[in-house]
C-alpha cells in the first residue's frame, strides 16, 4: 500500500499551455523516477479532483523527499497536493494535506461519503 500520494492537477483547465505543461510534467516524473507507481494521466475530473490531474505514490519518506524537492524545481505553473494515505481521505486531502503553489478546490463531501462507507463496513 502506498503510504503517500503527489497528485498533479493542470492548475488552470481551460489553458492549453498549462495542460501541456501538465502532461510535460507527467512524462518527466514517470522518466525521473520510474521505481513509483505513476497512474494515468486523467484528462477530466477524477474522485475529488476537480481538474485533469495525475497521481503518483511514494513508498518511502526517502522516496517522498526526492519527489517533493524535485517537484519544488520542476512544477512549473502546476498546483501539487501531497498526502499520506492513511485510509481517512477526507482528513487525508485536508488537514494532512501539504500543497505546493496554488490550493486547488477538492470535492470534500465526496471524500466524507467515501470515509462514512468504509467505517459503516468495519473497514477503517
Amino acid at each position: 500500500m502506498a503510504k503517500a500520494s503527489a497528485t498533479i492537477p493542470a492548475l488552470t483547465p481551460n489553458n492549453p499551455n498549462h495542460v501541456k505543461y501538465a502532461h510535460q510534467l507527467y512524462e518527466a516524473v514517470r522518466r525521473e523516477f520510474p521505481e513509483l507507481r505513476t497512474y494515468r494521466f486523467f484528462e477530466g475530473p477524477l474522485g475529488p479532483h476537480p481538474m485533469p490531474m495525475f497521481e503518483v505514490n511514494v513508498f518511502t519518506p526517502a522516496q517522498l523527499g526526492a519527489l517533493f524537492t524535485w517537484l519544488m524545481a520542476n512544477r512549473g505553473p502546476c498546483s501539487v497536493l501531497i498526502h499520506p494515505n492513511t485510509g481517512e481521505d477526507a482528513n487525508d486531502h485536508t488537514v494532512r494535506a501539504t500543497w505546493m503553489g496554488d490550493k486547488v478546490p477538492l470535492d470534500v463531501e465526496m471524500l466524507q461519503a467515501v470515509d462514512a462507507k468504509r467505517a459503516a463496513e468495519g473497514r477503517t
